[in-house]
């Protein structure tokens, strides 16, 4: 659902943020996929679209948890790291 919206307003994500970092402490159904995995490519994607406001965000928020849920939290800089195509703000303003 988020990945749709996300296609019709990039940093739409981003507002939605604080609400996709609760849902990663939720246990997940038993019966169904976990929905981590898609809440982390959905926090990598704001990330792209506003790294800095996401990344004081989720360090705030790396800081004060631990366990599984600080490595969720993490996990969408992984993300972002192995994406080939991705490059940082300041780089994409020099490659022009």
């Amino acid at each position: 659902m988020t990945r749709a919206i996300r296609d019709l307003n990039s940093k739409i994500v981003v507002d939605l943020l604080p609400d996709l970092i609760d849902s990663l402490g939720l246990d997940d159904d038993l019966y169904e996929d976990s929905a981590d995995s898609a809440a982390c490519h959905e926090i990598a994607a704001a990330f792209k679209a506003e790294p800095g406001k996401v990344e004081n965000i989720l360090c705030s928020r790396i800081k004060s948890s631990h366990g599984e849920l600080q490595k969720l939290l993490v996990h969408p800089y992984d993300i972002v790291l192995r994406d080939k195509d991705w490059k940082p703000v300041s780089k994409r303003a020099r490659s022009r």
